[in-house]
């Protein structure tokens, strides 16, 4: 069973924090759930407050816009360079594609 936050408070500033982070990293509700595999109406709700527990999908777009800690769930920093190219290349769009470009690069070295 899913954890519930403590309070409205909490949740109304989770939900500021996410449409904000996603509107940081120039994403669209659309483009998150093609990114997270979550539906654009259940992240609209997680925007507006309509949650009360710390849902796996919740779980996914925190850590997916990299706001972990509001999960008490903060990874261990990674130092293996898959990882860090993973990290990175879920930062934006923008990241994903460079990671794509520096991997075909580096497919066509000998």
């Amino acid at each position: 069973m899913a954890e519930k936050f403590k309070s409205d408070t909490e949740i109304f500033a989770l939900a500021v924090t996410l449409k904000t982070r996603r509107e940081e990293l120039g994403l669209t509700l659309e483009l998150l759930g093609k990114f997270t595999g979550i539906d654009c109406g259940q992240l609209s709700r997680f925007e507006t407050g309509q949650f009360k527990t710390k849902s796996q999908n919740l779980q996914i777009v925190c850590k997916f816009l990299q706001l972990t800690g509001w999960l008490h769930q903060a990874p261990e920093p990674s130092h293996e360079l898959g990882d860090r190219l993973e990290q990175f290349a879920r930062r934006s769009p923008a990241h994903h594609a460079a990671v794509e470009e520096l991997l075909r690069a580096l497919e066509k070295l000998p």
